[in-house]
């Protein structure tokens, strides 16, 4: 009986073990089905992005030849408006230039209107700004047969026809570019297309001005604005044409040699400069008109030429993709019926072989393996390892035999670990998994470990088998494998794909504690060139290069990424907690960055140079995921390129405006300072008591601006704060102070300075304060400083300091706009004061009895200090009467006088 359930065991194991193979082969089975599953998903997604693009291809012919008829009859409704003769045959190709527009214009309709699923999916690729620029098309398109009829009955200017065609114009190319810039890196720069309707449309007005102009029997002003304006267009159209040749594909410019001829465009040329020169007449209008005419048409041609390309490789790559598709779906059909016929084969092996199974099982426990093995008594006591232990390990089976594997342990485990994988080799007769150990030179390595029970018939376990396999170099590889998925393999950096991870993850974290970051994206200028001239090792050098300038200009918490060839992108973090605090901070990074990018690079024995347009996004903000940031960024970083390149412009307009009028500021006041522009007027200081005398006044700056005039603090001062020149104005102050007394001296009273608490912590300012006096010659009891009661508040302790030591020597002190702030009777006390001056605010509401009490209660304490008190603000006679009444004898205001040239003032102190 005993024997019959040990054959049952045995039957019950084999079978056991057949379906293990069976599971095994099927695993594999399963994963190419799945991957197989996930392929030829993959190709019907690339195929239905290639629709996608075969349709957007269309739409953009429809747009071109919309855009080309608006252009011909813009040029042609203007040439109506002028001439004079003639009219019965221009007036019938005018009328079958409508007709063509309009077959164009309900071409665009119909694409607009389509309610189609691709028409859906590009909408939405496209974020639905589209759908603007198509209204507007539209809305504008309802008022060209008004427009016509003006133009037939000649009840239009040339400039209202111009403008107005130009408005549908602008809107198409606006739509245009938006459609190309979303699918341009699919199959070549397309937006050589849109550079080319740009061309087109500068061509057209050109057209349009200079046959208006031959024209125009009007030699009036207006008409030379009109010349002016030629001339523009002229500049202008060379700019576009020298951008397409330097930026174009090779293919496009091959395109274009052979499809624009020379003779037309050298044509044009002789006809601008005989125009420029003035040697154009009327009878020449016509000729212009046919060859300006003749140029555009190959334009046309040749963006219907690029556009076609375009068709042929988009749809190439469509029947390619199909082909494969097909392909895939038969050859792994196939692939499934094989594997279903060798799964049979493999049961009818399983069932034919059981005996060479078993030997199987008993080879699974040779000793002779190529990874290391330990067998141990049931207490763990080794009994026995192989040659691999001992080269993993570094103990000798002399040293290891009878000795614990706790040995082994490398400490990185807790008491825990050790506990949950005896209880598995316990309940289930076998664990298996990655630990760390330990060799016999102390050092730690990663194992692969499978321990299994060893039971006899009654189901004792008798012995332990531990196989184990040092899995260093594979962790390092995992390591490695895990950088180089997350990482640009050239520069180190991060690519796009940890990039997109850590701008949500920072988006989340800026949004939870309310700060500013913001997203740079870089695009490097005239880097196509240097690949192309100098090759790529070169290339690769300089970007090695540029990441590390980059590094150089940022903060080490800042995030630096490469996310293509010539395109890397910066995070800043935590910039701010307002918008325009981030926004500044932005901008200096950008010009840190555009500065240092902006340096020659020396490669290989070339020196070569780059710029860099950079496009700023804050965040966070409405934006709904961060591929909008991404987005916003890149459109602000070509913004910055159509702009002259080698800058940066926000994608705030808003922001980006005020950015660009302080940096304006910015550079005015440095030539300020050099052409002295600043300068203090000075405002009396009266006497208030019995007949009013001015007694002294108050340095207050002024910018003699030489566009925008006279300019107040307001104006120009928290720039210069930003700068960190306040300091020099200080000194600047001073030093005018002394030198009016020292002309006009002495004076009764003071010449008072407005000096923050930044300055007189400052030694060297200190220092240049007592050399001025000296040198100058004047009483320094005759130099008053104002300063702020926060500011000194805030600074009390080295205030205080260098405050005495200026003492010494005779200086005077008073506290500005008290009142205002939040200091005590002891901080008054503690200062070595002179006046307190009452805020403004205080004057303008003397009228209130509760001002009228706080007024007099710090009138009370100054006399108690023995303080001078000022009013100022005072510019009313009713205000006067009413300080006076408190006892105050001193005040500045308009009432009196406002601030005034130095001279003004000395001439006012003389009468």
């Amino acid at each position: 009986m005993c024997s019959r359930k040990i054959q049952g065991v045995k039957r019950v194991q084999k079978k056991s073990f057949g379906f293990q193979i069976i599971l095994i082969f099927l695993i594999p089975v399963l994963v190419m089905l799945y991957f197989a599953y996930y392929f030829i998903s993959a190709k019907y997604q690339t195929l239905k992005k290639s629709e996608l693009y075969i349709y957007a291809s269309k739409n953009v012919q429809s747009l071109s030849r919309f855009i080309h008829n608006i252009q011909l009859e813009r040029g042609m409704s203007a040439g109506y408006l002028v001439l004079d003769k003639d009219e019965g045959t221009f007036k019938r190709k005018l009328l079958k230039q409508y007709e063509k527009t309009d077959a164009s214009y309900k071409d665009f309709e119909r694409f607009v209107n389509d309610k189609s699923e691709m028409k859906q999916n590009l909408n939405s690729l496209l974020q639905y700004k589209n759908i603007k620029y198509e209204r507007s098309v539209i809305r504008l398109y309802y008022d060209v047969p008004k427009v016509r009829n003006t133009v037939l009955l000649r009840k239009i200017s040339f400039e209202d026809e111009v403008t107005f065609y130009s408005k549908i114009n602008r809107n198409l190319l606006n739509l245009m570019y938006l459609v190309l810039s979303n699918f341009e890196r699919a199959y070549g720069n397309l937006m050589d297309i849109y550079k080319l309707e740009e061309l087109k449309e500068i061509e057209g007005l050109e057209r349009a001005y200079v046959y208006n102009y031959l024209l125009s029997k009007n030699k009036d002003f207006e008409n030379e604005e009109l010349f002016e304006k030629i001339r523009e267009l002229f500049v202008e159209e060379k700019k576009f044409v020298n951008e397409f040749l330097s930026d174009a594909s090779l293919e496009n410019i091959v395109l274009y040699n052979k499809i624009v001829r020379s003779e037309i465009r050298h044509k044009m040329e002789d006809y601008e400069l005989r125009l420029v020169q003035g040697r154009l007449t009327s009878k020449d209008a016509l000729k212009w008109f046919e060859i300006s005419t003749e140029r555009i048409d190959e334009l046309e041609r040749l963006s219907i030429k690029i556009l076609q390309d375009y068709d042929y490789k988009i749809y190439t790559f469509y029947e390619m993709q199909k082909k494969e598709l097909y392909w895939t779906i038969l050859v792994w059909g196939m692939a499934i019926l094989s594997l279903m016929f060798l799964l049979y084969i493999l049961v009818k092996l399983l069932r034919s072989h059981t005996r060479m199974l078993e030997e199987l099982r008993i080879a699974s426990y040779t000793f002779d393996s190529q990874e290391a093995v330990t067998i141990t008594d049931p207490n763990g006591k080794i009994l026995k390892v192989n040659k691999a232990f001992s080269d993993i390990t570094g103990y000798s089976r002399e040293e290891a035999l009878g000795k614990d594997p706790s040995i082994f342990k490398s400490g990185r485990h807790s008491p825990e670990f050790y506990r949950n994988m005896w209880s598995a080799l316990q309940k289930e007769g076998k664990w298996c998994g990655e630990i760390y150990n330990k060799r016999k030179n102390g050092e730690i390595y990663p194992e692969r470990l499978s321990i299994t029970a060893i039971k006899d018939e009654k189901g004792i376990t008798t012995h332990y088998i531990a196989q184990f396999m040092d899995i260093s170099e594979l962790k390092e590889a995992e390591e490695n494998a895990k950088f180089q998925a997350s990482h640009d393999f050239l520069t180190k950096l991060p690519n796009r794909k940890s990039m997109t991870e850590r701008l949500k993850e920072e988006y989340i974290r800026a949004q939870r504690h309310g700060y500013f970051d913001a997203f740079l994206f870089l695009d490097l200028d005239g880097f196509k060139k240097i690949n192309d001239n100098y090759g790529h090792h070169i290339g690769d050098k300089i970007l090695v290069e540029v990441a590390k300038r980059l590094k150089e200009s940022v903060r080490s918490d800042d995030y630096i990424a490469r996310i293509s060839g010539d395109e890397f992108c910066v995070m800043l973090l935590e910039l701010g907690k307002s918008e325009s605090e981030a926004a500044h901070i932005a901008k200096k990074v950008a010009e840190k960055i555009i500065e240092a990018i902006s340096k020659v690079f020396v490669v290989e024995g070339y020196k070569l140079y780059l710029g860099v347009s950079i496009g700023i996004k804050l965040f966070p903000d409405d934006t709904k995921d961060v591929f909008e940031i991404i987005n916003a960024a890149d459109a602000a970083m070509y913004k910055a390129k159509e702009s002259g390149k080698n800058r940066y412009v926000f994608f705030n307009d808003e922001i980006d405006e005020e950015i660009r009028r302080l940096s304006i500021l910015e550079h005015e006041i440095k030539e300020a300072f050099l052409e002295h522009e600043f300068v203090f007027y000075i405002q009396p200081k009266v006497k208030i008591e019995g007949e009013t005398e001015v007694v002294g006044g108050e340095m207050l700056l002024r910018w003699q601006h030489p566009k925008r005039g006279l300019l107040y603090p307001g104006d120009f001062l928290k720039v210069l704060k930003e700068m960190g020149k306040l300091k020099e104005i200080s000194m600047m102050g001073v030093e005018q102070a002394c030198r009016f007394l020292k002309r006009h001296g002495p004076i009764e009273g003071t010449i008072s300075v407005n000096v923050s608490t930044y300055e007189l912590v400052s030694d060297e300012f200190i220092d240049f304060v007592v050399k001025t006096i000296l040198e100058c010659g004047v009483e320094p009891s005759q130099i008053e400083f104002e300063i702020l009661e926060n500011e000194l508040i805030e600074e009390f302790e080295l205030v205080q300091n260098n405050l005495a030591k200026l003492k010494t020597i005779g200086l005077k002190f008073s506290i500005d706009d008290f009142g205002t702030g939040y200091s005590s009777i002891g901080y008054l006390r503690r200062l070595s004061l002179d006046t307190l001056k009452i805020d403004r605010y205080f004057a303008q509401d003397i009228d209130n009895e509760t001002t009228r009490e706080l007024v007099g209660m710090i009138v009370g304490i100054a006399k108690t200090l023995r303080l001078d008190i000022v009013v100022e603000g005072i510019e009313t006679k009713e205000q006067l009467q009413s300080i006076k009444q408190l006892g105050i004898i001193y005040a500045q205001g308009f009432y009196f006088a406002k601030a005034m040239p130095q001279e003004e003032f000395a001439k006012l102190l003389k009468s």
